[in-house]
């Protein structure tokens, strides 16, 4: 392949930092990224009580309660992006855990094993120092981290724990979201998780939740995620405002901030920031916009550049499934009620995309997901992170690169990789890839 005529060069992935336009609010974010870690340890300090806490708790519970929750995936994607995880993941695997495992939980299991021995985060070596050690668990019955991660720190520091079970509702072909028996079903029992989860945090806790509380969490919860999703909207513009690099960064208050005025109040300024830019036709990048490209799964947070590693090609990602959100709006007036109904509403918006209006029956709600993104989005290429430790994620992939190359004839492309465990990633192979990858999408705009 003759270079020469071709973007390979464009395509390196090394990051030009007087590309991107930064955003003042996600310089805001990060120092409260820092400053939520800070008050663990404050509250650690004062001898308040806290509970290590998998992502998609209902947070309006969380907030009711007052919990001070140490969020263990979130953990686990800061010291990636601080290349300090190698150490708990190695510990993991002394302990006899596969690498193989999810590797937020080998990274959480890693950290716990050691914090069981030395008692003082502090002298783990781990960022903004570590983790308080925590006085109960709230796990999460998604996957298997959330299930038996869960266990194993549970073992390690002898704490009780309660594994919320909000399961990812699945459906066989024809499933009717629509019948009252279904709803009555599926909400009835995520009622009953949440009702059992409100019964230990009671327990563990020694006080009472105020429903009231909730109500008022949930309103702001809706508040945020509404800004959040114009946000998105705004995300159609070409050139696009704002990136995913940035977005991976904004998405904090999303998945732990949220029913605090706090989040509403960030992202209400970042929107409006993003907005100025959209209404003046301003890009994330400096350069030309040549390529709008789509993300597939979770952030490489050991390698976040990668994200603005082919802006040099006038390649930007300008949607990104799993940080982009809608809301479900529901009634606060009954809060138990309306957390479970947003559930299952939320899961079935989804599920309904497999029967996709335009394409038909494409198999999974998630591949109808992307059709309809690809074109709302103007996509030119798609890069999806096939996660090596993270099964739930990476299953049907393949459905997806194959329905989107045969539907919409798009350039495609499988990143090997991992969330966490950067040994997982090749980059000198990722990079003649991306620069093929680069080929193929000039190549289908010169044909059209």
């Amino acid at each position: 392949m003759d270079n020469k005529n071709t973007q390979v060069e464009q395509a390196k992935m090394t990051v030009s930092p007087a590309k991107t336009r930064s955003f003042e609010t996600i310089g805001e974010i990060s120092g409260l990224i820092r400053q939520h870690y800070k008050r663990l340890h404050e509250a650690a300090d004062r001898g308040e009580p806290i509970a290590y806490v998998m992502v998609g708790y209902p947070q309006e519970i969380l907030r009711a309660m007052k919990v001070n929750c140490a969020y263990t995936e979130n953990y686990a994607a800061v010291c990636a992006s601080k290349q300090a995880a190698l150490p708990f993941l190695n510990q993991s695997e002394s302990d006899g855990f596969s690498r193989d495992l999810c590797s937020y939980a080998q990274a959480w299991i890693g950290y716990t094993s050691e914090l069981a021995k030395s008692k003082d985060p502090k002298t783990l070596g781990a960022p903004w120092g570590g983790l308080p050690k925590p006085s109960f668990l709230l796990g999460r019955g998604q996957c298997e981290a959330g299930y038996k991660g869960y266990q194993c720190l549970s073992r390690y520091l002898d704490l009780p724990m309660f594994v919320y079970d909000s399961k990812l509702i699945e459906h066989p072909t024809g499933f009717d979201w629509e019948d009252k028996e279904v709803q009555k079903r599926h909400i009835s029992y995520v009622k009953g998780q949440i009702q059992e989860a409100v019964t230990f945090l009671e327990k563990v806790m020694g006080k009472k939740i105020n429903w009231d509380d909730v109500s008022e969490a949930i309103q702001k919860h809706r508040d945020a995620r509404n800004y959040w999703h114009e946000i998105h909207k705004l995300r159609k513009n070409s050139p696009c405002p704002i990136g995913t690099r940035d977005i991976v960064t904004a998405m904090f208050p999303l998945y732990f901030m949220l029913g605090t005025q706090e989040a509403v109040d960030m992202y209400r300024k970042l929107y409006y920031e993003v907005k100025s830019r959209a209404d003046g036709n301003i890009g994330t990048i400096q350069g030309e916009e040549k390529y709008r490209l789509m993300w597939g799964g979770i952030a490489q947070w050991h390698n976040l550049a990668f994200f603005t590693s082919l802006e040099e090609a006038g390649a930007v990602f300008v949607i990104d499934h799993y940080y982009r959100d809608a809301y479900t709006e529901v009634d606060a007036s009954d809060p138990l009620d309306a957390l479970a109904k947003r559930h299952y509403w939320e899961q079935a918006k989804v599920i309904a995309r497999a029967r996709n209006k335009r394409f038909g029956d494409v198999g999974d709600g998630r591949t109808g997901l992307y059709l309809e993104l690809a074109q709302e989005y103007g996509i030119d290429g798609v890069i999806f992170h096939l996660i090596k430790t993270c099964r739930p994620i990476s299953v049907g992939w393949i459905n997806v690169y194959k329905t989107l190359r045969e539907k919409l004839d798009l350039p495609t492309y499988l990143l090997e990789g991992d969330i966490v465990d950067s040994r997982q990633f090749d980059e000198e192979q990722t990079r003649r890839n991306v620069a093929s990858f680069v080929e193929l999408m000039a190549s289908r705009k010169e044909k059209k």
